[in-house]
């Protein structure tokens, strides 16, 4: 493959329609949801469910929830470098960086998926970006991460592939060196971001085809 070639493809833009066609878990049960609902049939898990157990104010959805100071000016500048390049290829999807110490009893999960549900949205911008958001929870107190993702592309990632990043990265978040794990993360988030659009692209494709062949039949 030519370097220009390669260079092409690294840098390929998906489209918002990328992020479209997969089955969703519920963040209660875990139960794998192949379309979307209010409730979780098999458990009958909602926001207003996780709401309800977190009964205090969330914080807004920024780039970096860290009210410890546990990511320096160094490591935001590499971070953000890292997102500035993934945005190119990614425009429409946003992230944030969570350290918190949660109770030992918090689900890590559960309690990212109720910052994305019942956080702030306090303007038009905000409310377009949050169904796009990936939102990584680090709990430092248990040593415990999480991914939680918007509405809008939850349902196109494979959460497998988050697990086996996340657990890459476990040395460098045992060890709370948080700003490399970070940066480890973005970076290898780009190939679950890839691997995800072109699965689905190529479902839109084989669609399209289909749909192609049945008109011909029908001439």
């Amino acid at each position: 493959m030519s370097k220009r070639r390669d260079e092409s493809e690294r840098r390929k833009k998906y489209r918002a329609g990328s992020f479209a066609i997969s089955a969703m878990t519920c963040p209660g049960c875990r139960a794998i949801i192949e379309e979307p609902v209010e409730n979780c049939p098999r458990c009958g898990y909602s926001g207003h469910s996780v709401v309800k157990k977190f009964p205090f104010a969330a914080p807004t959805i920024e780039r970096y929830i860290d009210p410890n100071g546990h990511f320096g000016p160094a490591d935001r500048e590499l971070i953000d470098e890292a997102l500035s390049e993934l945005a190119t290829r990614f425009p429409q999807v946003r992230f944030s960086f969570c350290v918190i110490d949660l109770e030992q009893e918090t689900d890590p999960r559960e309690f990212g998926f109720w910052m994305l549900n019942a956080s702030p949205v306090n303007d038009p911008v905000e409310e377009k970006l949050r169904p796009w958001t990936i939102l990584l929870l680090i709990d430092g107190a248990n040593d415990r991460v999480s991914v939680t993702s918007g509405y809008a592309i939850e349902p196109f990632l494979n959460e497998e592939r988050w697990v086996a990043l996340l657990q890459f990265s476990g040395r460098l978040f045992l060890r709370r060196d948080y700003g490399a794990a970070v940066l480890n993360f973005v970076e290898g988030a780009v190939g679950v971001l890839s691997e995800g659009a072109e699965r689905t692209e190529r479902r839109l494709s084989l669609g399209k085809s289909e749909n192609l062949g049945e008109k011909g039949r029908w001439k």
